[in-house]
């Protein structure tokens, strides 16, 4: 939608079918997902930025915050708004919301192509090639029924992995919803093999942690290199019930953010609410935990024993579904030594994928590709490799420094559970903030979900506020030991003749 604004024709290929109603209609979504994710306010200005407005597609303003109690009562707990402007999302619907406002609003400019994967791309030519998958190999594929693309398009994406949009190509060239025409059956050959190519002027890649365009573009450019690490933790997913029985009366159960957590265990439940009440949780365990649950009967008795302020209700509720639940990894993270290569870029996990642990993935990628645009717009596109050398220029601080916060103090999920020098710098500067806001600043960390500050930012005055506190602690120390030697260590030397 933000390169459609500035001109550009773009046409956006993406490996899963699009969701389909009862009456065989096909609609603008790109799969659902099982769970919700909070959009911070990053996201949010992302969106506004590209111009559209989600809030009629069952993707509310965050409402209310709980971290729950252990023990207790089912609706006791601390309450924790984030700051800044936050939206609850379920991550099918938000896909599907802008692929419908992008087919309103740029439906001349824009081509989505359905059931299609990456199958090569040729650098020197400009050139990417996809292939048929899923009923498309069939000879049945869904696009959208704009001009652009079909043989030679000005520009080509793919999508994220797991659902999101994928690869793009891109050439020069009030909540609204696609009319029912956007959609259209169209006829592909009907062969696994048979390969559509594509010419592009910049190519977008963003097709996830295990990004295709990436793994091929390191092929051709020795200057782009990856690391990845995966999380150790893994999770499932499940439906807990209404989020109104676990939230004060006064809060209501639409667009909530709830956390269980418990220490000893290393289990955490994550839950978020929506426009239909629902709480949708992500159960986060140590690897290797999940695979020795193997019934409900398990999954009940581990919820009773991990979370006891949980209702008898909602745990038998929850089990089954986390029984029949499959097992994913508690995330990947992506650091790579540039985000372009040639005519070609990275955005989004293809770019800088993080683990869940910060809620930070979606809000990063959102703003990313914001950046992209932005770039674009102010260096133009006449040397379209020198942009794209500038983009990577100017997010690249931003991707390293979301993966780096994600990991230090908080990072890997099973740190987050442990009392670490970190953790006790940022508890002690907040309690210094509100006894004296004049003269002790929020911790930087606390900005993560506003745009008042670049994630790079954030990470080098986290660590300024870091050493600060070392120093602190060390003269603490260092006082500490002065006062012991003067009032023990003196009387004990002169007891045995040395003072």
């Amino acid at each position: 939608m933000l390169l459609a604004k500035q001109g550009f024709k773009v046409d956006v290929f993406e490996r899963l079918p699009p969701l389909v109603d009862d009456e065989g209609n096909a609609q603008a979504s790109i799969g659902p997902r099982s769970y919700n994710i909070l959009l911070s306010e990053r996201a949010v200005a992302a969106m506004e930025a590209a111009g559209a407005e989600v809030s009629g597609f069952d993707v509310p303003n965050l409402r209310a915050s709980l971290r729950h109690k252990l023990r207790g009562g089912p609706k006791e707990g601390t309450p924790s708004m984030p700051p800044g402007r936050s939206k609850v999302a379920n991550r099918g619907v938000l896909a599907g919301a802008l692929v419908q406002q992008c087919l309103a609003q740029h439906a001349d400019r824009v081509q989505f192509h359905f059931e299609q994967e990456l199958a090569a791309i040729d650098i020197s030519n400009s050139a990417v090639y996809f292939k048929p998958v899923g009923s498309a190999a069939q000879g049945a594929a869904m696009a959208s029924a704009t001009a652009g693309a079909g043989g030679g398009c000005s520009g080509c994406a793919s999508g994220e992995e797991g659902g999101g949009l994928g690869p793009v190509a891109v050439g020069r060239g009030g909540v609204a919803a696609a009319p029912p025409e956007a959609l259209t059956q169209r006829r592909t050959p009907a062969s696994a093999d048979a390969l559509a190519s594509y010419t592009f002027d910049l190519l977008v890649g963003a097709d996830g942690a295990n990004s295709t365009t990436r793994a091929v573009l390191q092929r051709y450019d020795p200057g782009l290199a990856c690391r990845l690490k995966r999380d150790g933790m893994e999770f499932k997913t499940c439906v807990l019930g209404p989020a109104a029985d676990f939230m004060p009366a006064d809060k209501g159960g639409v667009g909530t953010f709830q956390t269980w957590s418990n220490a000893k265990l290393q289990a955490t439940l994550v839950g978020l609410s929506t426009d239909d009440g629902q709480l949708r949780c992500a159960f986060i365990l140590p690897g290797g935990v999940h695979a020795t649950l193997r019934t409900a009967a398990d999954y009940e008795a581990y919820l009773a024993d991990a979370i006891p302020s949980l209702p008898k209700e909602a745990v038998q509720r929850a089990a089954p579904q986390l029984a029949d639940c499959p097992i994913s990894n508690g995330g990947t993270i992506v650091r790579c030594t540039k985000l372009n290569s040639h005519r070609a870029v990275l955005v989004g996990d293809a770019a800088h994928s993080v683990y869940p642990t910060l809620g930070q993935g979606a809000n990063a990628a959102l703003e990313g590709a914001a950046m992209l645009a932005a770039t674009l717009q102010e260096v133009g596109t006449d040397d379209m490799e020198a942009a794209a050398a500038e983009y990577s220029r100017r997010w690249l601080p931003n991707a390293l420094a979301v993966a780096d916060l994600t990991e230090e103090g908080f990072g890997g999920n099973k740190r987050a559970y442990a009392l670490n020098l970190k953790l006790l710098q940022l508890i002690s500067q907040m309690l210094l903030h509100k006894l004296l806001p004049f003269l002790v600043p929020k911790p930087a960390f606390f900005q993560l979900n506003t745009t008042r500050m670049p994630f790079a930012v954030i990470l080098q005055r986290g660590k300024q506020e870091l050493l600060v506190f070392k120093c602190i602690l060390a003269a603490v120390v260092a006082a500490l030991a002065a006062a012991l030697w003067r009032s023990v260590g003196r009387a004990a030397l002169a007891a045995v003749g040395l003072a």
